[in-house]
């Protein structure tokens, strides 16, 4: 099923992430080596050089190493030797779905097996992240902005 076609089956109770599709036609435990990288990609891995291209990553990803690959349309690829271990959705990938709020999200998929508030230190300066509620079941994290208190990012493993 093609999620940029149908968002808001990420909030049904029987959501299977492994029926979903994202970017490309990929999704869960798909291999990445037949997604067509037209170098506006974003692509990241411990220990890669400053000045490598986006194909040289990329088979890198394919190959051996751990990384992410984040598309223009805010959908991002957690990578493990070449295989989509987790998804990313944040900005315009969220669609409607950005609009909603915590209690949205419980009247739909009911409360969250773990909320966790999450605060990063920025040099010295803790910022607020918002909070994340965790669904186990699903495997579904939802961050939800500190200030707006709509949903900003959503995790599928």
């Amino acid at each position: 099923m093609d999620f940029y076609q149908n968002q808001e089956i990420l909030l049904d109770p029987a959501f299977s992430k492994n029926e979903m599709n994202f970017i490309h036609g990929k999704g869960l435990n798909d291999f990445i080596e037949s997604i067509p990288i037209e170098g506006n990609e974003d692509i990241y891995y411990k220990g890669q050089e400053s000045n490598e291209s986006v194909n040289s990553k990329f088979l890198k990803l394919c190959q051996t190493t751990n990384g992410w690959i984040h598309f223009q349309n805010g959908t991002s690829f957690g990578v493990k030797k070449g295989k989509i271990n987790e998804i990313k959705l944040t900005n315009n990938s969220l669609g409607k779905l950005s609009k909603l709020i915590s209690k949205d999200v419980e009247a739909r998929i009911g409360k969250p097996s773990k909320i966790e508030h999450d605060i990063i230190t920025y040099v010295f300066d803790p910022v607020d992240e918002g909070d994340i509620y965790h669904y186990k079941k699903t495997g579904i994290s939802i961050q939800f902005d500190p200030d707006s208190k709509r949903i900003k990012e959503i995790r599928i493993k």
